[in-house]
């Protein structure tokens, strides 16, 4: 089974160079995983790269979040088909 979970955290935690942390995005899965769910996982990784969901992420809510992904994953899938 894999998890996603977002911490927002109260207090900003600083990195080296001075960068500012205040969003952590936790993905987790297990050593063996399927092909198919190690696609899911990378897909949602390349999503960061989009500032729309980097945004989401910082301000909205879980369910905002939620319908996001599942439609961009929606998308994914019925390219994949």
């Amino acid at each position: 089974m894999s998890s996603l979970t977002l911490y927002r955290l109260q207090e900003p935690v600083v990195l080296e160079g001075n960068t500012e942390v205040r969003v952590i995005l936790l993905m987790l899965a297990p050593r063996r995983l399927s092909k198919e769910s190690l696609e899911v996982l990378s897909e949602i990784s390349a999503m960061l790269l989009n500032s729309e969901l980097v945004k989401l992420l910082e301000e909205r809510t879980e369910s905002e979040i939620r319908s996001y992904l599942s439609s961009e994953l929606l998308h994914f899938f019925e390219n994949k088909m």
